[in-house]
């Protein structure tokens, strides 16, 4: 084997090592800060806004749904709810589809971990409990957590 055949198995050697580390520090980055910032978002967002009386759909934004999510309704319909009946039909379009996304053991759900997302909404004299089970996904590349699964629980309360 000459020099040349050599230097260039050696080059592709060398490749397939540098590739590997990125890639494994790509995973390392992924679970370290991609994971902490959808606890993070567990954390800063434990409750809904006022727990008594469901007036927006604080702490989720628009900005944070997966794109399922967000073809199900435009952004200014989802932000500029006027009304709890709004609200509740809202609820009821997230509640109607099955996200296509399958969930990994890398998301982070609100179930079992400081779930307290939930609060009372008034519609026509009727008062329904809700509460929110999220589940969350780091994008790739910019790590910001995405609401990959989202259903609301309304019961009414007797």
């Amino acid at each position: 084997m000459d020099k040349r055949k050599k230097l260039n198995i050696i080059i592709i050697v060398f490749g397939c090592f540098v590739i590997i580390f990125i890639l494994l520090i790509y995973a390392y980055c992924y679970m370290l800060i991609g994971e902490k910032n959808c606890l993070d978002w567990i954390d800063e967002n434990k409750t809904i806004a006022d727990r008594s009386n469901i007036s927006s759909f604080y702490p989720v934004k628009y900005d944070i749904l997966s794109a399922e999510y967000q073809e199900l309704f435009t952004k200014d319909e989802f932000d500029n709810v006027s009304s709890e009946i709004d609200i509740y039909n809202i609820y009821l379009k997230i509640n109607s589809i099955e996200p296509l996304t399958k969930t990994q053991k890398s998301d982070i759900s609100t179930d079992g971990y400081k779930n307290y997302l939930n609060g009372t909404l008034y519609l026509n004299e009727e008062a329904y409990a809700i509460k929110y089970h999220i589940t969350l996904r780091a994008e790739h590349f910019s790590f910001k957590p995405k609401i990959i699964k989202w259903t609301v629980d309304i019961n009414e309360i007797q």
